[in-house]
């Protein structure tokens, strides 16, 4: 299984090191918002890497979520609100709709999409059929890079051709078998752009992919061993991913 933290920068070879991580994201971490029974506490750093930390009364930690800020946004109308309480009261996201890049046309030319928002507490009653420029990040569960489409075409003779590019919301299967629909997508595209970027708290690397998608660029976060080197420009990228979004996320700064 994917580690979303390694995604980010955040990963140790110990466990005395990753205490020594825990330690200095706790101590960079600010208030972030309060209830009755839990905090948030938000760590962010300037590579981009973000964690939402939830605690309770007591101080302990009850759940960690990873997000990238500052990446792509891709305006959604807001569907339905999913909530994980198999998981803890803090986990959750949204169904959104794009606005632009489907086929079908009940959809009214966009694709649905789910997302997971790290701070789901705090936007869970975000009023549902508004439209919101939504902060996406994307987290490889598993990366195939070609160099070009034929060569990603004949990779794969038996599977029905995939538009390049295209999205297909994977984690909507387990909706169809009566469940909560997952924050997953398959995903192909063209490079548009791509980077090492240091985790300046860790000093570990991630790596950083700008690829296209049927709604526009979207960013694909990747740990550096999943990667293994940087894709070219142009290079063709299929990837499993786990999405993260966040709404407003400009509202940080009042």
């Amino acid at each position: 299984m994917a580690d979303h933290l390694a995604a980010l920068g955040i990963g140790s070879s110990s466990v005395e090191e990753r205490q020594e991580q825990v330690r200095k994201i706790l101590k960079a971490s600010k208030p972030h918002s309060q209830r009755a029974d839990s905090m948030t506490l938000r760590w962010q750093d300037p590579s981009g890497a973000a964690l939402w930390i939830y605690v309770d009364q007591t101080g302990a930690m009850k759940s960690v979520q990873p997000h990238f800020s500052g990446g792509s946004r891709v305006l959604l109308e807001l569907q339905a609100i999913v909530v994980r309480p198999e998981l803890s009261p803090f986990d959750g996201g949204f169904l959104g709709l794009t606005q632009e890049g489907g086929s079908n046309p009940s959809l009214g030319g966009g694709f649905p999409m789910v997302f997971d928002a790290p701070d789901f507490p705090d936007v869970k009653d975000a009023f549902l059929q508004s439209k919101h420029d939504v902060e996406l990040a994307a987290f490889a569960v598993e990366l195939n890079v070609y160099e070009s489409e034929d060569e990603f075409r004949g990779a794969q003779p038996d599977l029905k051709p995939l538009g390049v590019p295209a999205f297909l919301p994977a984690g909507m299967v387990a909706q169809a078998e009566g469940g909560e629909p997952t924050a997953h997508a398959l995903m192909v595209g063209r490079v548009l752009e791509t980077s090492l970027v240091k985790n300046q708290l860790t000093e570990l690397d991630f790596v950083r992919i700008r690829m296209e998608s049927p709604a526009g660029p979207l960013d694909l976060i990747v740990d550096p061993e999943m990667a293994g080197g940087l894709p070219a420009v142009g290079h063709i990228v299929q990837a499993g991913a786990w999405l993260s979004g966040r709404l407003a996320p400009e509202d940080d700064q009042k």
